[in-house]
């Protein structure tokens, strides 16, 4: 027969049992806010079952647990909720969700787990106290001749469907993200919500792996109460973090909330140039390129193109790097192999030695000129000579 043991209060099971209680108290906020989005449903369901734990934790580690026995073993079903809960969180997001349909599916466990040890959780707290002691036998689970079901309460089986629902997590999270998905939102939303989603998942890795951690430590000689308490807080803080970002989703992606952790300032947020000014000189640097070819000049600099545009040089580098995503160099680098890629597919100058063509579109030596083209076209320009000659069968000349 086990004594039972005497209650003792510290200061991290305080903190523990009223984050827990924050956690069921943010989840009931949720449910009953009728601003929220009905996919938070799924995330107060998670917070609540996680502020559960929480305070089951701090009976476990007082012992209040002794004074309370209908707590005793209803921390097990909590192993199978928490991955399909955030798996249905995140599938709710789609614009048009895949697993709600047959969303009970993913609870079979819970259920069956629920009625196995129902002939325990509907004893009286005396008998239940007795059982755990030793005083009196357990009784007999339902479905004992199932013997698969004994084995849900261990390390391996539910350790292993958390990591299978993590894995079908991180899936979902590419689809989410997958250009057919954020083509219905505007550019800015489309980066907010893929940074978003990767911080829920990133937070939730750290919640999962501080949770199965325990697991693997908690039989081993070195570990101590210590280990648990740093453990729940690694725990604690990634599920609050979650909690956060999902009751506010709709501010974050309005740019309203945290859009500097979101977004990246942009480059040039304080510049004069106005939309209409940035058309009329990428007008007028399109038409220069096609008719002076500037490019061809190997010590071109942006302040002689942007002179000759009359425009500033910051304007210039502006309507660039804002209108074809390139930096000024890359840009004219661009010009002079499509040039060069002309030029070698030119019968007229099929013998033509691939160092003249390079100096001839602007580069001033053979190497770099390897390197842009090969960067750019996938390959060197003797291999890409070599290419068309075998296309229409002509002699080479290197």
């Amino acid at each position: 027969m086990q004594e039972i043991p005497v209650v003792t209060l510290s200061f991290w099971p305080i903190i523990f049992i009223i984050a827990g209680g924050q956690s069921m108290f943010f989840s009931f906020l949720l449910l009953t806010n009728k601003k929220q989005l009905a996919s938070n449903n799924y995330l107060a369901a998670f917070l609540f079952s996680f502020g559960y734990m929480l305070i089951f934790n701090f009976c476990y580690w007082t012992n209040y647990i002794y004074e309370f026995p209908h707590f005793f073993y209803t921390n097990l079903p909590l192993n199978y909720l928490f991955g399909p809960l955030l798996l249905l969180y995140l599938d709710s997001l789609r614009p048009q969700p895949k697993l709600q349909k047959w969303w009970w599916v993913h609870f079979i466990p819970v259920v069956i787990y629920l009625l196995f040890f129902s002939p325990f959780y509907f004893q009286p707290a005396a008998t239940k106290l007795a059982n755990i002691t030793g005083v009196t036998p357990f009784p007999k689970p339902y479905f004992e001749s199932l013997s698969f079901i004994k084995y849900m309460g261990r390390f391996k089986i539910f350790g292993l469907h958390l990591l299978i629902y993590f894995g079908w997590k991180i899936h979902l999270y590419f689809k989410l993200i997958a250009p057919k998905k954020i083509k219905f939102f505007s550019p800015e939303t489309a980066i907010i919500r893929k940074k978003w989603l990767r911080i829920l998942l990133a937070l939730y890795a750290a919640f999962l792996f501080s949770y199965l951690s325990y697991f693997l430590i908690v039989n081993q000689p070195f570990f101590q109460l210590a280990h648990d308490f740093l453990i729940c807080s690694i725990m604690t803080i990634s599920i609050y973090a979650i909690g956060y970002l999902g009751y506010k989703r709709p501010l974050i992606f309005s740019g309203g909330l945290l859009k500097k952790a979101f977004l990246k300032e942009k480059k040039y947020a304080t510049s004069s140039l106005t939309n209409t000014a940035a058309q009329s000189i990428e007008k007028a640097l399109l038409h220069f390129i096609q008719n002076e070819k500037p490019y061809r000049n190997n010590e071109l600099k942006m302040k002689d193109l942007a002179a000759q545009l009359n425009t500033s040089s910051h304007h210039l580098s502006q309507v660039i790097n804002e209108k074809f995503g390139k930096s000024f160099n890359q840009y004219i680098n661009e010009l002079r192999i499509k040039e060069a890629q002309q030029l070698l597919a030119n019968p007229t100058f099929e013998k033509t030695y691939i160092i003249q063509i390079a100096y001839r579109v602007g580069f001033n030596n053979k190497t770099t000129f390897n390197a842009a083209f090969k960067k750019i076209v996938g390959c060197s320009p003797r291999q890409y000579r070599a290419q068309l000659s075998a296309t229409i069968d002509s002699p080479v000349k290197n």
